[in-house]
């Protein structure tokens, strides 16, 4: 559940400000950016759901763990 921060502005008016959320993408859209290598690429097209949303902070994530895990 996301939680409002308080905002003291210039004039000492207190406003609620909701945390941004990251934008979501299909694995097609985070293939296509230049955020990742073409080897990452390749792992997120072959190991996660194609049909989930993933922010480009989830996917990095998900690569990582998958990339530093243990081979059988």
């Amino acid at each position: 559940m996301a939680t409002k921060k308080k905002l003291v502005t210039s004039n000492n008016v207190t406003d609620e400000v909701l945390p941004k959320t990251e934008t979501k993408f299909t694995i097609d859209e985070l293939t296509q950016s230049k955020e990742f290598t073409r080897n990452e690429k390749d792992f997120l097209k072959a190991v996660v759901a194609q049909d989930v949303l993933y922010s480009v902070s989830e996917a990095k994530k998900l690569l990582s763990k998958i990339l530093k895990g243990e081979v059988k």
